[in-house]
């Protein structure tokens, strides 16, 4: 039988989109049965009892399936996808949460050893997300050429360029693994020294932020924001990175 499965070896998520597909698909199959074969009163059923979730929850219930019906109807398995019935649920949108200057600062100072400064300066400086972070391998790093392969979202491979204390601090090459850890572990490592700065309210994602954010501030095009940050589209750095914060809002008051 043609199922999740199948449908989700075929998109090439990345570890943390394929948990949370796999959970909320696993949901829909639990309430309708199998969906190659689930009637439109069954999907509606389906949809109605998700109205307790937050909206971005139901948002990003609905995306999941639809994507598997539409990959059902593109492989000939289903007629229709009765998903395109329901209107995607909007979010409100809040400012990105980005560190403050000051945050910067106490939390470069939080850090005591060479090995989560490289950790915390790749996303902080570099923009890497926690997960490219921990996929990175000592022979990813061109050290004559300052030049770094970053093993994105999606199975996506870029080449970016990075400062020469990036290179001064890389370990040798044929070492493996630069932090050797799988990603959780990376991601308390980052938690521990936010904490330790008196940052709360942030994770390791807030540092890649604060780097498209800081980018923009300086005046850098946001084309090229996009392609350091390796977004898909311009509109993706906009939406997500670059928008203004509670603070600079209430300074625009004067305040």
């Amino acid at each position: 039988m043609v199922g999740v499965d199948h449908y989700l070896a075929s998109r090439n998520y990345a570890p943390t989109s394929l948990k949370q597909r796999r959970v909320i698909l696993g949901q829909f199959v639990a309430a309708v049965g199998d969906p190659a074969t689930c009637d439109v009163e069954a999907f509606l059923d389906w949809w109605q009892a998700t109205e307790h979730l937050a909206p971005a929850s139901r948002r990003a219930a609905i995306i999941a399936v639809r994507g598997l019906l539409d990959w059902l109807v593109a492989a000939g398995v289903r007629s229709d996808n009765p998903a395109q019935l329901v209107r995607t649920p909007t979010v409100p949108r809040t400012p990105p949460k980005v560190l403050t200057p000051e945050q910067v600062t106490a939390l470069r100072r939080a850090v005591t050893t060479p090995a989560d400064h490289l950790l915390v300066e790749l996303q902080l400086t570099c923009g890497l997300r926690i997960a490219e972070v921990a996929a990175l391998d000592a022979d990813d790093l061109d050290v004559d050429e300052e030049l770094l392969v970053v093993h994105g979202k999606g199975a996506k491979t870029a080449m970016i360029p990075v400062p020469t204390w990036v290179a001064e601090a890389w370990p040798e090459p044929g070492s493996g693994s630069v932090f050797g850890v799988k990603v959780g572990s990376l991601r308390r490592r980052v938690n521990l020294r936010l904490a330790a700065a008196g940052i709360e309210g942030h994770g390791p994602h807030s540092l890649r932020r604060t780097c498209g954010t800081e980018m923009a501030r300086r005046g850098v095009p946001l084309h090229l924001v996009a392609t350091l940050l390796r977004h898909d589209s311009v509109q993706t750095t906009s939406r997500h990175y670059t928008h203004v914060s509670v603070d600079d809002l209430r300074d625009a008051y004067g305040q």
